[in-house]
């Protein structure tokens, strides 16, 4: 099993992402919106602006 995650770039924390977790996704932490990028095997997120 592979475990998704990526951390917030607003507060640090490794989040653990859903198993159906894409690149595009949007997610909400720590107040702000991220959008999920996913390249080379590693997922990170990215602030929406």
């Amino acid at each position: 099993m592979i475990v998704k995650r990526a951390s917030c770039p607003a507060c640090g924390t490794m989040l653990t992402l859903p198993d159906e977790a894409a690149a595009g996704d949007r997610l909400e932490h720590c107040g702000e919106t991220f959008r999920l990028l996913h390249a080379y095997g590693v997922f990170a997120l990215e602030r929406e602006e």
